[in-house]
């Protein structure tokens, strides 16, 4: 059904650009959610759970992980300076 909804026919790029956006922005967090990644800072993450094209292009997009709180820890910091790429972080 996601296929058939206006947001669909946008390019990846433009997405990307809008998640990064969105990542700019301390978005509350949901205390009922099972997300660990869950906070104000990394709100944006939420994006990655609404179907499996919008993970691929915030998964693929290295710009949204170059922004790393060291202080969520050693798992959090080796996943996001992975996905962060060669971006600057």
């Amino acid at each position: 059904h996601n296929t058939f909804a206006p947001v669909a026919s946008l390019p990846p790029e433009v997405l990307a650009e809008i998640f990064t956006c969105l990542s700019a922005i301390d978005l509350p967090s949901n205390p009922l959610a099972q997300n660990p990644w869950s906070d104000p800072h990394y709100g944006w993450l939420a994006v990655t759970f609404v179907c499996r094209h919008w993970r691929q292009i915030a998964l693929q997009h290295a710009r949204l992980w170059a922004d790393i709180d060291l202080s969520h820890g050693c798992d959090r910091v080796h996943t996001f300076s992975a996905r962060a790429k060669k971006a600057a972080l």
